[in-house]
């Protein structure tokens, strides 16, 4: 008897752990739907050559353009407003009118990043970070991944994802989320030459739906003419607008 008790108190106990081991996994690999679309504000703070601060603020319309017969899917980010304010006073940020595309194969991978036509293109992927884990992944293991870092097929970023762990809804995030932590480095494209840029960032999907809701971070090695060398800071908000659209449309954490 005593060892059918000693089995029966292991076997719960076995019980347990798995249950709080799928709790903490998560599949954060989004299903996209064409016509999907979400607002975001980016706020980008760094300083001028002579260290004054300097923010920019931009307004992006995300959407999902294009599902392709193999999985792939194509995103493409248009800047609906950018104004920048230094001096106390504002000015207009040169945006131009190209769309920034990323596009992804079935497993969620980032294959393809363009920001032709948008001088502001480069930062705003950078800060957005798109590559979201590939697989399904435990509080506290990480992924490794890459992103092509530009045309000539020479730039490439390198980075770790880690899962957080989850973050309840509050002040800055109207919905429970799970919180990612991206480190990445590596060789980009710029205007005048590749840059050797490092990000570090974290980042909050909506546990329901895996859509970006928060991000936040600072990228440093960034060659932006007329601008200092110092890190660049980012925050990213969702809009109110939009927060109605998070409705469960993928895989939705293991639990």
């Amino acid at each position: 008897m005593l060892r059918m008790s000693r089995l029966a108190c292991a076997l719960i106990a076995l019980a347990a752990v798995s249950a709080a081991s799928a709790q903490d996994t998560f599949n954060l690999r989004r299903a996209y739907k064409v016509g999907d679309t979400d607002r975001y504000k980016t706020v980008i703070q760094v300083a001028s050559a002579d260290n004054s601060p300097i923010e920019m603020t931009f307004v992006t319309v995300d959407k999902v353009k294009e599902s392709k017969a193999d999985g792939a899917t194509v995103l493409g980010m248009t800047i609906e407003s950018a104004v920048g304010k230094f001096g106390g006073q504002e000015f207009p940020v040169p945006a131009g009118s190209g769309e920034i595309i990323v596009e992804m194969d079935r497993d969620g991978k980032v294959t393809r990043q363009e920001t032709t036509g948008n001088p502001m293109g480069q930062i705003l992927l950078m800060s957005r970070q798109s590559q979201m884990p590939t697989k399904a992944l435990r509080i506290g293991e990480e992924a490794k991944f890459d992103v092509p870092g530009g045309k000539n097929g020479k730039g490439k970023m390198n980075g770790v994802l880690t899962i957080v762990g989850r973050a309840k809804k509050g002040d800055k995030l109207p919905v429970d989320c799970i919180e990612i932590k991206t480190v990445a480095e590596g060789l980009v494209n710029g205007p005048q030459g590749d840059m050797k840029l490092k990000v570090e960032g974290k980042s909050f999907v909506s546990e329901e739906t895996t859509r970006l809701v928060r991000s936040e971070g600072a990228i440093t090695g960034l060659v932006i003419p007329m601008l200092g060398d110092g890190p660049l800071k980012y925050t990213i908000t969702r809009m109110e607008a939009d927060k109605a659209a998070d409705k469960p449309t993928a895989a939705a954490p293991s639990k």
